[in-house]
C-alpha cells in the first residue's frame, strides 16, 4: 500500500491525476480504524482459540468491538500485537488509532483518551496452596511488604497499591507468573482474577499448576477496562465521541451483559484451586 500512495504521489507530482477507483480505495482505506490489543491473551477477552483457523483471536471484547463499531457506523480492524509495540503505534497514530482491553493509566492520559470502561476486573494476589500467606488478610498496600512479589511486565500495578519497586520479578505472561509461583520463585503473584481464571479455562493440557489459590484484595478497587484513542489522530475527539455514545448505548441495552454471561459460562472454575 505505502508503494502505491509514493507511486501516486510523483503520479500526481507529474501533473496526472488519481483516477476515481483508486482515490476511493485510498479514501476507504483511510476511513478504516486500525484497533490493536496485545498477543499475549487476556481471556475470556481476548485469547486464542484452539478451534479457530484464522489465527485471529476471539473474546468478550473482539465480540463488544463488533458490536461498538456496529452502532458507531465505523469500519475497523484489529490485530494482535505485543503490548509495548500496540502502546506506541497508537500513540503516534502512525498505523494504528485505538488500543482494545486497556486499564487507567494517569501518565498514559497525555497521549490516549479513555473511554467508558467496556468492564472492571477484580485485583487479586494469587499465592501457592502451602504458602505461609495462605489464610492471611491483606488489608492494605503495607500488607504486601516483606512478600516476594511477581507481577506480569505489562500489569497496571498501582491497581494494587504498589509501584514497579516492590516487584521483585516481572513475567512475560500469565502463565509465566504462575508457573514462577509454583517453583516458589515468588510468594505471591499480583494479578486479576477475571484473567486468572481465564487461563484455567482454556488450559486444556493441565499445563498450569493445581495447588494455587487466590487472596482477596478488600481496599483495591475494581479496575475498568477500557478502549484508548490517541490524542494525535486527526479524528480523536470525534471518534472518542462516537465509541462512548455506542458503549453507553450497550451498556444500557445489556448487550455488553449478554456477551460478557456466554463467556463467564465459558469458564467453569471459579478459582484454580477447584481443578
Amino acid at each position: 500500500m505505502r508503494k502505491i500512495f509514493i507511486s501516486i504521489f510523483f503520479f500526481v507530482l507529474l501533473g496526472g491525476s488519481v483516477p476515481g477507483p483508486v482515490l476511493a480505495q485510498i479514501n476507504k482505506s483511510r476511513d478504516i480504524v486500525r484497533v490493536c490489543h496485545g498477543n499475549g491473551g487476556w481471556p475470556p477477552f481476548h485469547f486464542q482459540d484452539g478451534n479457530n483457523q484464522s489465527g485471529s483471536m476471539v473474546g468478550s471484547t473482539i465480540d463488544i468491538l463488533h458490536e461498538v463499531f456496529r452502532l458507531a457506523g465505523l469500519t475497523y480492524s484489529t490485530e494482535a500485537l505485543p503490548w509495548k509495540r500496540c502502546l506506541e503505534h497508537v500513540r503516534t497514530a502512525a498505523t494504528f488509532e485505538v488500543i482494545a482491553d486497556g486499564t487507567f493509566n494517569k501518565a498514559r492520559t497525555q497521549d490516549y483518551y479513555y473511554t467508558t470502561p467496556l468492564y472492571r476486573i477484580t485485583p487479586i494476589l494469587v499465592i501457592h496452596g502451602q504458602s505461609t500467606i495462605n489464610g492471611r488478610k491483606i488489608n492494605t498496600p503495607g500488607d504486601l511488604k516483606g512478600i516476594t512479589l511477581c507481577a506480569n511486565r505489562a500489569t497496571n500495578i498501582a491497581a494494587f497499591g504498589m509501584t514497579k519497586a516492590d516487584i521483585y520479578a516481572e513475567t512475560s505472561s500469565i502463565p509465566h507468573g504462575l508457573k514462577m509461583l509454583d517453583l516458589k520463585r515468588c510468594n505471591g503473584y499480583l494479578a486479576f482474577k477475571e484473567i486468572v481464571e481465564g487461563f484455567y479455562a482454556i488450559d486444556d493440557k493441565g499445563a498450569l499448576p493445581n495447588d494455587l489459590s487466590f487472596v482477596d484484595l478488600p481496599y483495591a478497587d475494581h479496575v475498568g477496562v477500557h478502549l484508548m484513542v490517541s490524542k494525535k489522530s486527526a479524528r480523536a475527539e470525534k471518534l472518542t465521541v462516537k465509541l462512548n455514545q455506542a458503549l453507553l448505548v450497550l451498556h444500557d441495552n445489556k448487550t455488553i451483559e449478554r456477551i460478557r454471561e456466554r463467556y463467564r459460562k465459558f469458564i467453569s472454575a471459579t478459582n484454580p484451586s477447584a481443578r
